[in-house]
């Protein structure tokens, strides 16, 4: 027989080989006929340690679950037969169920019915999948896996039929000994934490010690890279940043029942406490009133209850930063009108994958009631064979200034912003009549010659927000456009003479925006705030015209008095 030998950990730098090509030969080695034979054949009697679940899951989801509804990526799957067997499914889909953390939903739910499913579904997939696949088996992909099913030991594995633990048990076995070989520089931002979240988790339950040290160290090395000093992540995502977040906390929770059970186990690295207490603070500065969060950068609102379940986890009380250099964000609160901006630059290569081009964009809202926001992300659903994401992604689909019809940022077609340099700069007065942030960002110079500056400023009575948009530097004349789009609820329209809107939400006072030096106007936009459906909803935009020197623009909008 030939054999394959396989080193039993692929570290993460292998020395002189290039990325590329060290891919292309694990590839090509993981996909072989003769890698299962690398694999342990045998399971071990019993898991070591298992992970607490600290997130709650949706009983109602369960209920559906049992019947072969799945929710995933903006899609409802429907059908008796395994959710991956369902036709023309994207990529992002397929990794969220075979990611397995739908299982806590069953969980919630409870009952022999749910774990029955549960058994089915698991014991369908070791049948079908338990090989290696370069998108089942993919290293965030696995890592989730990994810690569902370790998560879901007491629901539904403690109680199962030996053969059925055995298979499992087995399976595990595979999967930990092929992540800890398969962890490639080219895994960045929350996947490298949940692959390594995974690879921990899978380590401490087959009670292997030395290892469990290994994947520390590295969970130590990579959160060092993504978080920032302000406490941020640099992807600059509020979603990604939560994600980030929960992944600490699962690992916290984890060595913390590990070493109380008395299991060999290292103490947690300190760059994932103090990561916690951090990024509390500023995943909090990026909600709204209404629980949900500002759409910046590939983020959608999110599910409120889960995002209050994992600051629920965090230190440092309920405060969120008001001013976040690194993390590139502002936000001003005054009485219950709240404006969040952008004044960052683009995430590094590597963590850009989703990221917008959107310099200096803005939301607004009032109470639980959003006003001016950004148009949101594509769902798990769009992001392949649509030009959703490369619409959505764009300068246009944000409430900032738009220059000669082009984006600020190059978005380029398989992910990520063209990476030259860019300059953004913010200063922020808190004075006695308010707040006033002043940035400027040059994405637009190489190409056209100007800069542009926005200065917003927001009364401390949260009856006023004014802003003024100039072009600076020397270049051809040329349109510019700020766009200010409306959450689906409010209702707009021209007032007399064409000169201001007003902004009637749902509930409260109305607002009215008008603007100088400009051509005020009201067009279609879309908003995906849920992350799984669009929704028709109304821009308004005011268009100007530079000079040579380039030009400016002013807004203000103002609360309108009860009646």
């Amino acid at each position: 027989m030939t054999s394959v030998t396989v080193p039993p950990d692929l570290p993460a730098d292998t020395g002189s080989l290039r990325p590329g090509l060290r891919r292309g030969l694990a590839r090509y080695l993981f996909a072989s006929r003769f890698y299962p034979l690398t694999l342990p054949a045998r399971a071990p009697a019993e898991l070591a340690a298992v992970p607490p679940d600290l997130w709650p899951g949706d009983a109602e989801w369960g209920a559906r679950l049992v019947f072969g509804a799945f929710r995933v990526g903006g899609l409802e799957l429907t059908g008796e037969g395994a959710p991956w067997d369902a036709d023309g499914l994207a990529a992002p889909v397929l990794a969220d169920l075979h990611s397995f953390e739908w299982l806590r939903d069953l969980r919630a739910m409870g009952g022999d019915a749910a774990r029955r499913r549960a058994r089915q579904l698991t014991e369908g997939w070791m049948a079908r999948y338990d090989r290696w696949d370069p998108l089942i088996w993919r290293p965030d992909v696995l890592g989730r896996r990994l810690f569902a099913w370790l998560q879901s030991h007491d629901f539904f594995i403690a109680s199962a039929a030996d053969d059925f633990r055995d298979r499992l048990f087995r399976s595990l076995s595979r999967q930990v000994r092929h992540l800890g070989r398969d962890l490639p520089d080219t895994l960045a931002g929350p996947e490298r934490l949940a692959a390594l979240k995974g690879l921990v988790a899978g380590h401490l339950a087959l009670d292997q010690a030395g290892r469990v040290a290994q994947a520390l160290a590295l969970v130590d090395r990579t959160a060092a890279r993504q978080l920032l000093p302000d406490g941020g992540h640099a992807a600059r995502n509020p979603a990604a940043a939560l994600d980030a977040l929960r992944h600490l906390v699962d690992l916290r929770a984890l060595v913390h029942a590990a070493r109380q059970a008395g299991h060999a186990c290292p103490e947690l690295p300190e760059t994932v406490r103090l990561g916690i207490d951090r990024l509390g603070p500023a995943v909090r500065m990026l909600r709204h009133a209404d629980g949900g969060f500002a759409l910046f950068n590939g983020a959608d609102e999110g599910r409120k209850p889960a995002i209050d379940a994992v600051l629920a986890q965090t230190a440092g009380g309920h405060r969120p930063l008001k001013s976040a250099h690194d993390f590139g964000f502002e936000r001003v609160l005054a009485r219950r009108t709240l404006a969040i901006m952008d004044t960052g630059g683009p995430p590094p290569a590597g963590l850009d994958r989703m990221a917008h081009a959107a310099p200096l964009a803005f939301e607004l809202s009032v109470g639980r009631q959003r006003l001016i926001v950004n148009c949101g992300a594509a769902t798990a659903a769009d992001l392949e064979a649509t030009a959703w994401p490369f619409v959505l992604r764009g300068t246009a689909a944000h409430s900032t200034v738009q220059v000669a019809e082009t984006n600020a940022l190059a978005v380029m077609a398989d992910g990520g912003l063209d990476q030259r340099p860019v300059t953004v700069t913010a200063s922020r007065i808190d004075g006695d009549g308010g707040t006033l942030i002043d940035a400027s960002h040059d994405a637009y110079r190489p190409r056209l010659g100007f800069i542009h500056r926005r200065r917003l400023f927001v009364a401390d009575a949260g009856d006023a927000v004014r802003g003024e948009d100039t072009l600076m530097g020397l270049g051809a004349p040329v349109a510019f456009v700020a766009r200010f789009h409306l959450h689906p609820s409010v209702k707009v329209a021209l007032l007399a003479g064409g000169t201001a809107v007003l902004l009637r939400p749902p509930v409260g006072p109305g607002w009215k925006l008008s603007g100088g030096g400009a051509t005020l106007a009201l067009e279609e936009s879309v908003y995906l705030g849920d992350g799984e459906t669009r929704r028709r909803t109304s821009q308004i935009t005011l268009t100007a015209t530079s000079d040579e020197t380039g030009g400016t623009l002013t807004w203000a909008l103002s609360r309108e008095a009860r009646v």
